[in-house]
């Protein structure tokens, strides 16, 4: 009976994966039309948060890094790092017009303007 449940459940996937598959494949979207649908999405998108790791090569050392990134449109945002240990609970804030950053290894808060160049995401 279970070989017969496994044989029916497969089969049912058989059928079911490639009608999912050709249902989701509406029709060929040209590269603009591909481009104006994600300036669309994008333009929807309020805030959004990622963790991003890296991994850095310099000669015979690696350094890993990982740092957390929340933010917010127009022009607000925050980083905290979380790797390397020596830099970890480091926090940069932007308002947009400046950036504070605090250090808690001294336990201080530097302020700057912002740059004139632009931020990932504006």
């Amino acid at each position: 009976m279970t070989n017969r449940k496994t044989l029916t459940t497969l089969t049912l996937l058989a059928l079911l994966v490639p009608i999912l598959f050709i249902s989701g494949c509406t029709g060929d979207l040209s590269a603009e039309e591909i481009a104006k649908q994600m300036q669309e999405k994008e333009a929807n998108i309020q805030d959004y948060s990622y963790t991003m790791q890296m991994t850095s090569y310099f000669g015979n050392q690696t350094q890993e890094s990982e740092v957390r990134t929340l933010q917010k449109k127009p022009d607000k945002m925050k980083t905290i790092t979380i790797k390397p240990e020596e830099e970890a609970g480091t926090i940069v804030v932007s308002d947009g017009e400046f950036i504070w950053t605090y250090d808690p290894k001294t336990n201080t808060v530097t302020k700057m303007e912002m740059p004139d160049t632009p931020i990932l995401g504006r």
